[in-house]
């Protein structure tokens, strides 16, 4: 191989598809480096901005039993469960007798039970086959089977048509 020759070859190698000089990649490179980061920017901003303003509606994290008028809202947070079922000493612990609803399907179950004053032990059972004691109600007790009921205890309040007149 003479002078030339190598001369040759080594511009070949130069301008080939594997040149890495400056005059080939150096200001391409750099331009595609702050596209890719701009996008990965604006990506992020955008999720961001989705979590923040948008996306689904925030679930209540104070579910648990609400007393009201004439009974108990009770409320369960589960958006994976396909059915929620209300049991207790009120219905036998019958896991058919109270199904609860997911209206919105946002993942936040109720039932309105109507209970007399007192105390009672409860449960829910999700799809049909897990006993869960109420995990938004600290009010809790024993249940025999080395596991534990929530306790929910309703007082009298006053319906808005029995309150003293002005």
């Amino acid at each position: 191989m003479t002078g030339d020759d190598r001369q040759r070859a080594s511009s070949a190698r130069a301008d080939g598809p594997c040149a890495a000089g400056p005059e080939r990649h150096g200001p391409a490179r750099r331009g595609a480096r702050r596209a890719v980061r701009f996008v990965v920017a604006a990506g992020t901003v955008l999720a961001l901005t989705l979590v923040a303003c948008g996306g689904p509606p925030p679930v209540r994290v104070d579910a648990g039993p609400e007393i009201v008028a004439g009974g108990v809202v009770f409320r369960y947070v589960d958006r994976d469960a396909r059915t929620v079922a209300l049991v207790g000493d009120f219905n036998g612990w019958d896991p058919t007798a109270d199904p609860m609803t997911d209206e919105n399907g946002d993942g936040v179950w109720t039932l309105f039970y109507p209970l007399a004053p007192g105390r009672y032990a409860y449960k829910f059972v999700v799809d049909g086959r897990r006993w869960i004691p109420d995990p938004a109600n600290p009010d809790t007790q024993p249940d025999g089977f080395d596991g534990i009921n929530s306790i929910v205890r309703v007082v009298a309040v006053p319906s808005a048509k029995s309150g003293s007149t002005p």
